[in-house]
């Protein structure tokens, strides 16, 4: 019965090792989605500065035109 009871205790070390394993991949992966998340978030907002930028260049240019 000490016999059996030790192999099941073996088992579940071996089975909460490998969910603590598991469990830490998952939270490096769910940082990795966030720095990315960061990332699309500031790349969105510098396109959006950009498309400001090229709005008003081609009201300038639009300006300079009607100018002439």
């Amino acid at each position: 019965m000490v016999r059996r009871l030790e192999v099941v205790k073996e088992k579940v070390n071996e089975v909460r090792d490998e969910f603590h394993r598991e469990l830490e991949a998952m939270k490096g992966d769910l940082q990795k989605q966030s720095t990315l998340e960061h990332r699309m978030a500031s790349i969105f907002d510098k396109l959006a500065i950009l498309d400001k930028m090229d709005h008003l260049l081609h009201t300038l240019e639009i300006g300079s035109i009607v100018k002439n």
